[in-house]
């Protein structure tokens, strides 16, 4: 692996991609955000999203350039790391579990670039999250669109109803 330039400064978060580009050809794609950047392997962003694949396959600037600028998202490059180690290779062999710090920076990943999977673990997560005010979860069960997690607060809301 190699050292990613940043505006002539060193970056060392190649050294530590938990999605390291594989060693054929056409397998890296730079992600940026802000000054920084990180090489990743395309085959496994493609493989794990949906909206990856469909922006490689298609002939999108992203395909050609192998680039992709997520600038306007709101996140940084620490949440974006946060997110490889989510959807990395060794988290299937164990599973990555979001916490109350950065729930809601996968949330918001994983619905951008379309990995069911960690919504749903996400939301299993917001489920129980006492972190986070029940309405403020409520709120981003609609916003994420979390059917599961919404069932489960309906339940619980008919539930606290029905018993008074």
């Amino acid at each position: 692996m190699f050292l990613a330039t940043s505006l002539g400064r060193l970056s060392l978060f190649n050294l530590f991609s938990p999605c390291p580009p594989l060693s054929s050809p056409d397998d890296d794609l730079t992600v940026h955000i802000g000054d920084r950047h990180v090489t990743v392997s395309a085959h496994w962003l493609m493989f794990i999203s949906q909206m990856v694949r469909g922006m490689l396959s298609s002939d999108m600037k992203e395909k050609q350039q192998r680039t992709i600028s997520l600038d306007g998202l709101g996140i940084n490059m620490e949440q974006f790391m946060d997110f490889l180690e989510a959807i990395s290779i060794a988290s299937f062999k164990h599973p990555f579990f979001p916490n109350p710090k950065n729930v809601l920076d996968l949330l918001k990943l994983a619905d951008y670039f379309q990995v069911d999977w960690l919504m749903e673990r996400c939301g299993v997560h917001l489920m129980n999250c006492v972190e986070i005010p029940l309405f403020e979860r409520i709120r981003l069960v609609e916003r994420f669109r979390l059917a599961n997690v919404k069932q489960c607060f309906s339940r619980m809301l008919v539930r606290l109803t029905d018993g008074k």
